[in-house]
């Protein structure tokens, strides 16, 4: 455990110790010079604070984690110091050691009815459900029997699924994430049965995942400030309120048109007079339908970010977040992302980095094996991804849960990056067993 503490400290620290990419700014190098500054001052409390942390682990841990920090580190013995928040919490996510979610347990966390409210207990559940990995079904029929019962009729998904691949492999970015907002935004609602919600959360989440990558690559691109304005004006168009706006601009516009042409050339001061009080009548609108689009805005902004954190989840832990509803990311209206706690983002980076990690031989080439280091978690998603399709199948039609495959096998995430790794190494250790 003491380990694992050193390795979230490391891993928070190392952010500010590694080298400024050249060409860095004045700026950048200011704000880097103030957070080497900060870390300096706090590292003695931290160090402080990760000692006091082993006074509540067993004693032969305790022991084992004293020998390992014979380092001739000085730490203090404050009985006040205490650890941050997020690293505490990391810390009761890790130390409990849980066997992986029973199929029962997962078929009652989809019938669960969640509240929309933010829970750090609920969350702290469903991260360490992450950690866990999922027990997988002895076979598909035992997977049909457990979830059959609860199936009441749903939406049949398949074209939806035949367009969703069509336009994942179209050249414009733009294309598809209107398409994605299109479904995120118009079938967000909650309302129906558990297990057909069930299945809307996992294509709904996969749009969210597959939106925030595109969303990401393209923001960074040259020009991406003014690519991104320009496509919170094309979706705030597309809803009901800024489509209102444009129409009736647009009307308005062609009535002024319409009254230049009628004025003629002479003199005519109720003719200036009204367009005048057209132009009045156009500003107005406009600046209404501007406040109404920043408006708009601030609230899809943070839909964006709900849905950038969720594919940072899914890159991290892989299936396991599409097998638990407790990350639907959708709340009580369009556009209206689910709340989580405050120090949500920063749990969630340090628990990735605290998860403790191996080393594994991928390649044998003569005297230097080419190695790969993986984290432990990384050992459940075959059985999760074997999980997630089984259930797929039990509760929809097949080409669902096809589509469901393909996108967990081929879209590219940290998790997968890690299972072909694993692949590669049980491989090898195949072909060397087979050579003895």
């Amino acid at each position: 455990m003491y380990n694992q503490l050193l390795a979230m400290l490391k891993a928070t620290t190392d952010r500010y110790i590694t080298p400024l990419p050249e060409g860095a700014t004045d700026t950048q190098k200011s704000v880097r010079l103030k957070r080497l500054q900060a870390l300096a001052k706090s590292l003695d409390s931290s160090r402080e604070a990760l000692t006091i942390a082993l006074q509540n682990v067993p004693k032969a841990v305790a022991a084992q984690s004293e020998e390992d920090s014979n380092d001739g580190m000085d730490v203090g013995d404050d009985p006040n110091t205490q650890l941050p928040k997020s690293l505490q919490r990391c810390l009761d996510i890790i130390t409990h050691e849980l066997p992986p979610v029973t199929p029962k347990e997962a078929l009652s966390q989809v019938l669960k009815p969640y509240s929309r409210g933010i829970s750090v207990k609920e969350e702290n559940k469903a991260l360490q459900r992450l950690l866990r990995g999922y027990a997988d079904f002895p076979s598909q029929a035992e997977a049909d029997q457990l979830w059959s019962p609860y199936i009441k009729g749903g939406v049949d998904w398949i074209s939806y699924c035949q367009r969703s691949t069509q336009v994942a492999n179209l050249g414009s970015a733009q294309q598809q994430l209107l398409f994605w907002d299109k479904h995120l935004i118009v079938d967000n609602s909650s309302s129906g049965e558990g297990i057909s919600q069930f299945i809307k959360y996992i294509l709904r989440t996969i749009d969210s995942i597959r939106f925030a990558k595109v969303w990401i690559e393209h923001q960074g691109e040259r020009g991406g400030k003014q690519w991104k304005s320009e496509y919170h004006s094309e979706v705030f168009e597309a809803t009901v309120e800024g489509g209102g706006f444009k129409e009736e601009i647009k009307r308005r516009k062609e009535e002024y048109v319409q009254m230049e042409v009628m004025r003629g050339v002479e003199e005519n001061l109720q003719a200036d007079e009204a367009l005048m009080a057209k132009e009045e009548e156009i500003r107005l609108l406009e600046k209404e339908s501007k406040a109404a689009r920043q408006k708009f805005i601030n609230k899809y902004s943070r839909m964006i970010n709900a849905r950038k954190a969720v594919w940072n989840l899914y890159n991290e832990f892989g299936c396991a977040v599409l097998l638990d509803p407790f990350w639907d990311i959708t709340g009580s209206g369009k556009y209206k992302a689910v709340g989580r706690s405050k120090d949500f983002d920063k749990v969630v980076e340090q628990l990735a980095d605290g998860v403790e990690t191996e080393e594994i031989v991928i390649s044998r080439n003569g005297m230097e094996d080419e190695t790969a280091v993986i984290p432990v978690t990384a050992r459940h998603e075959v059985a999760n991804r074997e999980v997630l399709i089984a259930i797929v199948l039990a509760i929809a039609q097949f080409p669902i849960g096809q589509y469901v495959d393909k996108f967990v096998t081929t879209f590219p995430s940290n998790m997968l990056s890690y299972t072909k790794a694993i692949s590669q190494s049980e491989e090898e250790e195949e072909e060397e067993e087979e050579e003895e």
